[in-house]
């Protein structure tokens, strides 16, 4: 019980504590809570200006601490900041018009305080366009227009900078964000844009400028198409706007294009291509700044090389350089050609024509050098078109020729020794590199060409081939590396005296008579061979003479004969030379040798095996067509073309051409007979001709050029023959032979056809202007006024006198003589045509009166000519050969009719002529 009422005694002094220390409490809290949170407004904007900044500054106070401070609006708190002594807190409001906003205030005693205000939000600014789209080249038609303004506004937009209600079109969106769809064409627009916001603020006016470009880039001038010529071409071309092209070898669109162009970017584009024989074909396209690409085209580029050449000059030996004279020339070209290719060689100012044959991509032609040309070096000139007409003159091989045709200078010093039974030969050589040099021998003396020995490379030669006792004349030539052969060099002379030769020695009598036996056989030999010389050259044939003395036949037996006599000489050394009989057999084996070899060219007869003789006829065809192949390359008027064309076909009336087509045959004793065909035309002139070219026209089906052996060198070939200046032929004959038999009748279609040279006439006809400007077409009539002076006077009864005298003289004694002499001529003239009736020479008519054009010799005065041909007929009439005479005569008279001789001489020619007729006729003239 106690324990317990201890207990409750304990917890009620506890109670009593706490109620005290409650009542202590309340009685200090009390007085504190009689004091709320003060808020008052400091500063704030109103009305605010939409979308700017609102700043409250508050002045909260309490007896207490304060805690804690809040600001609402839009429902939503945020916390006052205290900055000293403030409250303050900034934003945006986001709502015009009446913004509410309550403040929060509560202390340490946890007493809260509220405030509610309000202020006013207004917009006075107009929205501002802050981005627009699209902008610059678009390559869609699809497109969005776009307007982002700062506040909610709506937007329209127009072409013209008109009032916002006024714009035509119209943005979608109230908001910041406004649109419009479009479909759009190819062109450049620009549009005005104004937006307006809620409060009807109108903005400044912005624009949207773009392009609108679908199109890809047009590619045009393309180069180069088609075929082209060159394997390294550029090739290029041109787009309408800016672009980047590409290429490729196979069909596919731009992106997968394998290659891009060198040069693109821009609008021009170019890119290095190689090129392969045929067609190429190239897939190119391009893309603009825009992406547009055009489909990918297609270029084939066939390459087409233009044919070139490769020549070859057949030369026959080994030199280096060309020398005066006749060479096949072969072209051979890249493709076959069509029409036939045109070749020259170029020399100096100089070009020679090469006129070719042939086909496909073979031809061949002749390259005629001629002399005095000198050391230079020639270029040849090529121009073929391929059967697609490209044209090609480049010439991989044999461009260059080397020329020379002159000849090197003769050796001296010639130095002749006997040593060890030989002849030691040295010479001296000042000049040009040589390619050789010719050692020439005789035993007679007079050493020519005729007596080559052997050649040699050095300057000097030991000569073997001789015999002890036997004289031996030398003369050295040099030869250069075109083969030009430079004159003989002065004669040497060498007795052999051979080291072991044995004096007084008797030969064995078996050796001497086989010794014996073969000097007879050989001489023999010899004796005839001088028969046949005799024969040669004892011939009264003309025709014959013609081939004997242009093929050196007398000459050429001759030079046998010197050969085989050596050989006699040399057997005769034996005689007094110590020899076994083996040896002798040896010896006699070589020169039998020897003398088989001479014998191939020594001749039986010498015969004619058919002749044809004809007088050319006028063909206008050939002269037209020798004409254009003459004045093909040169530079005339039409008026000069057709003046050259009238005077060429006059000169050919003009002259008579007589053609001698011969057949001989040349039979040897030991080797096949040799065919030889001559080719003669004699131009018959009734004056000197002056600057005329001879064409000769030569069917190439006849005869071709390669066959034939000139006796003068042409001076060009061309197309349809040869052609020469006639002041280069001897005699005015045209003159060639060729190795072979020909059928006289085909070679009548042989033609000559005289023509002008260029330069001559081109001068005459300049002189002819001259000299018909210079005349003078009126009368001049001078009439003075004056009285005659003391000097007229005098004078004018002088002159009258004078004339009368001369005028008596010539009636009195000139007119006689004239009279005289013309009665002696026209007794000759009516001699001349009785002797031409009676022979019936063939004349050639020409304005009714009978003429008889014959050759005028620039070297001779007729008088000559005229003995000569008399002269001619009398050895024809000794020879019994009354057709030579015959023709001789003819000649004479048809020379005679038209030769300008004095009285003199036409008397004296009259009695020769006269009298040979009276021969003539005694020996009975054939019919």
């Amino acid at each position: 019980m106690n324990k317990n009422t201890k207990t409750n005694k304990k917890e009620q002094k506890q109670a009593n504590l706490v109620l005290m220390l409650s009542f202590f409490i309340l009685i200090l809290v009390i007085p504190l809570t009689s004091s709320l949170p003060q808020i008052q407004l400091i500063s704030q904007t109103d009305p605010l200006e939409y979308s700017n900044i609102q700043t409250i500054i508050l002045s909260i106070t309490s007896s207490t601490t304060i805690t804690q401070t809040l600001i609402e609006f839009d429902e939503n708190n945020h916390t006052l900041e205290k900055e000293d002594l403030y409250y303050k807190y900034s934003w945006i409001p986001a709502h015009k018009g009446t913004n509410i906003y309550k403040i929060y205030a509560k202390d340490l005693l946890n007493e809260t305080k509220n405030y509610t205000n309000t202020f006013l939000v207004q917009d006075t600014i107009p929205p501002k366009i802050i981005e627009t789209r699209p902008q610059g080249i678009l390559n869609y038609n699809l497109i969005e227009l776009k307007a982002i303004t700062n506040e909610n506004s709506t937007c329209k937009y127009d072409e013209a900078d008109v009032s916002h209600d006024s714009m035509k079109f119209i943005f979608t969106g109230k908001g910041t964000i406004h649109t419009a769809l479009r479909s759009f064409g190819d062109a450049e627009y620009f549009f005005y844009v104004k937006c307006k916001d809620p409060e009807n603020n109108v903005g400044q006016s912005q624009n949207i400028s773009f392009k609108v470009d679908t199109t890809p880039p047009k590619i045009s001038k393309v180069q180069p198409t088609g075929t082209v010529t060159q394997a390294q071409i550029t090739l290029r071309f041109n787009t309408n706007e800016i672009a980047i092209c590409k290429w490729g070898k196979t069909n596919e669109e731009y992106n997968y294009l394998d290659n891009q162009f060198q040069t693109t970017g821009g609008t021009l584009h170019e890119q290095p291509l190689s090129l392969i024989e045929g067609i190429n074909a190239y897939y190119l396209s391009c893309k603009d700044q825009l992406e547009n690409k055009n489909p990918t085209i297609t270029l084939n580029l066939e390459l087409n090389l233009p044919p070139t050449a490769s020549i070859s000059v057949h030369k026959n030996n080994s030199y280096k350089a060309l020398r005066k004279g006749t060479y096949e020339v072969s072209l051979t070209t890249s493709e076959p050609l069509s029409p036939t290719p045109d070749l020259k060689l170029k020399y100096r100012n100089k070009i020679i024509n090469v006129p070719l044959e042939g086909s496909s991509e073979n031809w061949e032609g002749y390259l005629i050098i001629p002399e005095n040309i000198g050391e230079e070096v020639g270029e040849f000139l090529y121009t073929g078109k391929d059967t697609k007409g490209t044209t090609g003159t480049e010439i991989t091989s044999g461009k260059l020729a080397l020329l020379d045709t002159t000849p090197p200078r003769a050796p001296k010093y010639i130095r002749l020794l006997n040593e060890n039974n030989k002849i030691k030969i040295s010479w001296d050589y000042e000049g040009e590199e040589t390619d050789h040099f010719k050692i020439y021998r005789s035993v007679t003396g007079n050493t020519d060409k005729s007596d080559l020995k052997t050649t040699t490379q050095e300057t000097y030669y030991l000569d073997a081939d001789v015999t002890n006792k036997i004289g031996y004349f030398y003369r050295i030539s040099a030869v250069d590396q075109a083969g030009n052969q430079g004159p003989l060099s002065e004669e040497e002379f060498i007795m052999t005296e051979y080291q072991n030769a044995s004096p007084g020695f008797k030969q064995d009598p078996e050796l001497l008579a086989i010794i014996n036996t073969n000097i007879a056989h050989i001489e023999k030999m010899v004796q005839n061979l001088e028969v046949k010389i005799t024969e040669l050259e004892e011939t009264t044939d003309q025709d014959l003479l013609q081939i004997i003395n242009e093929q050196e036949l007398v000459s050429k037996q001759k030079e046998i004969k010197n050969k085989i006599q050596t050989l006699v000489g040399e057997l005769k050394t034996y005689r007094e030379t110590k020899l076994t009989k083996d040896e002798l057999n040896t010896k006699i084996a070589v020169i039998s040798k020897k003398i088989a070899e001479y014998q191939k060219d020594v001749i039986k007869e010498v015969k004619i095996k058919s002749k044809v003789q004809t007088e050319q006829i006028v063909d206008e065809g050939l002269v037209q067509k020798a004409v254009e192949e003459y004045l093909k390359n040169k530079v005339l008027t039409q008026e000069q073309r057709g003046e050259y064309y009238t005077r060429t076909r006059n000169l050919q009336e003009q002259v008579r051409i007589l053609q001698d087509l011969i057949s001989y045959e040349i039979e040897y004793e030991y080797k096949e007979s040799e065919k030889i065909t001559l080719i003669k035309e004699i131009l018959l002139a009734p004056q000197e001709l002056r600057g005329i070219l001879i064409q000769e026209f030569i069917p190439k089906d006849v005869i071709k050029i390669s066959e034939i052996i000139f006796t003068t060198t042409p001076s060009e070939l061309n197309t349809i023959g040869v052609l020469w200046l006639l002041r280069e032929l001897e005699n005015s004959e045209v003159r060639y032979t060729t190795l072979s038999e020909k059928d006289l009748n085909q070679l009548q279609m042989i033609r000559t056809i005289l023509l002008y040279d260029i330069d001559e006439f081109l001068n005459v006809l300049s002189e002819e202007k001259l000299n018909a400007s210079s005349q003078i077409t009126g009368e001049a009539v001078a009439k003075q006024k004056q009285g005659f002076s003391l000097t007229k006077m005098v004078l004018v009864p002088i002159g009258i006198i004078i004339v009368i005298a001369l005028i008596i003289y010539y009636f009195v004694f000139l007119k006689t003589q004239s009279v005289y002499e013309r009665e002696i001529i026209e007794n000759i003239d009516m001699q001349e045509q009785q002797s031409l009736r009676k022979l019936k020479v063939p004349v050639k008519r020409s304005d009714n009166v009978s003429e008889v054009r014959t050759i005028v010799s620039v070297s001779k005065s007729d008088l000559d000519i005229l003995l000569g041909f008399i002269q001619k007929a009398y050895e024809g009439l000794e020879h019994s050969d009354i057709d030579n005479a015959y023709k001789n005569y003819s000649q004479a008279l048809s020379h005679y009719s038209h030769a300008k001789l004095n009285l003199k001489h036409r008397l004296k020619v009259n009695f020769e002529m006269n009298t040979l007729y009276d021969k003539i006729v005694e020996t009975k003239k054939p019919s």
